[in-house]
């Protein structure tokens, strides 16, 4: 009897289904490794403004939830620069830690880990502070999975969740449990992605005010996983869901969305929908460059994204140019990075 033929970019794959489903694996294992660069920076904290200093940085938070990273930049370093003596510890460390989310997304990764790990000694000793201490151990995680240390990011995660459940915070739990699947993502090691995935959502049944943003990027998680687990088309819902939330809290520009564009077109490419693909990557394309810019690895990632789907769709000529052009320059901004130049992470807490 005849395997009945699956698509994989829009041939007719008349193999055994197992070998189908080894080709969308692959396929998935790509739009994973995009994925990983660039979920688990959220990091929110709420400060009362009492003096200048401090509302600054309450806009920095702000312009950071926006994807107005260069803003933030420009507000925040004045605080910190040695001569300023404006902050009190514990403010620094916070400003420290949205520094280092701002230049993490514009791929300036050694600045990232400094601003991390200087937050890190700043915050580890103040009790009071103790989930914004969370968060930058948490974010220098993310960093670390972005350079690809994953076992380093791992270590650091598993602090930060025992750190959320001694404090009781269900939320903090739930977010480091989707950023500890993403990790388990990296590693292939899709049965422990699950796992801790599923206790995210558990604990985001746990919690009086669950986050938006957080249950968002779990649903975009979840449609990773069930596109490795039953094939790219699987994936299209959850993927959805985590855009319908981000729209619905933060409207359409939201720089979030810039990025599930890029997966939603990856997996409309991967299923032979071109048209959709490209209309997908070209959105998101115009949305990442008004807020990180041309030259962020996002960017140029997604760039690499939209060059599959034109050569996937005919456009030979044109996708290799782009794809050339974006991957030497991903590949010079990597190179210009400190890559573990700075004190290990293991040794910070």
């Amino acid at each position: 009897m005849a395997t009945p033929p699956c698509k994989v970019r829009g041939l007719p794959c008349f193999t055994l289904a197992s070998e189908c489903r080894r080709a969308h694996r692959r396929i998935m294992k790509t739009l994973r490794l995009f994925f990983l660069g660039w979920l688990s920076i959220f990091c929110a904290f709420r400060l009362t403004a009492k003096q200048d200093e401090s509302a600054k940085i309450v806009r920095a938070a702000a312009l950071n939830d926006r994807g107005d990273f260069r803003a933030s930049i420009l507000l925040l370093e004045p605080l910190l620069r040695p001569e300023a003596h404006g902050l009190p510890r514990n403010e620094a460390g916070v400003a420290l830690t949205l520094l280092g989310n701002a230049y993490q997304y514009l791929g300036e990764y050694r600045k990232a880990r400094q601003s991390f790990e200087a937050a890190i000694r700043l915050l580890k000793e103040s009790p009071e502070q103790a989930k914004q201490y969370a968060a930058a151990l948490d974010n220098l995680g993310s960093l670390e999975l972005e350079e690809g240390q994953a076992e380093p990011a791992r270590v650091l995660r598993l602090k930060v969740k025992r750190l959320y459940e001694e404090m009781g915070d269900h939320m903090g739990v739930a977010r480091t449990a989707s950023n500890l699947s993403l990790i388990a993502l990296q590693q292939e090691r899709y049965k422990e992605a699950r796992q801790v995935l599923a206790e995210a959502f558990h604990e985001v049944g746990l919690a009086p005010q669950p986050n938006t943003d957080d249950l968002a990027a779990m649903f975009a998680i979840q449609g990773v996983i069930a596109g490795h687990d039953l094939g790219a088309r699987s994936a299209l819902k959850p993927i959805q869901l985590a855009i319908e939330l981000w729209e619905h809290r933060h409207g359409p520009d939201y720089f979030q969305l810039g990025a599930a564009y890029v997966i939603r077109g990856q997996i409309y490419d991967t299923l032979g929908e071109y048209q959709q693909a490209k209309s997908d990557l070209q959105n998101a394309l115009a949305g990442i460059e008004q807020t990180s810019g041309i030259d962020s690895p996002l960017y140029l990632r997604a760039e690499i994204a939209y060059a599959h789907a034109l050569r996937a769709s005919g456009s030979n000529e044109q996708a290799l140019q782009l794809e050339a052009k974006a991957a030497a320059a991903l590949a010079q901004l990597r190179f210009r990075q400190c890559v573990g130049c700075s004190v290990s992470a293991l040794g910070l807490h």
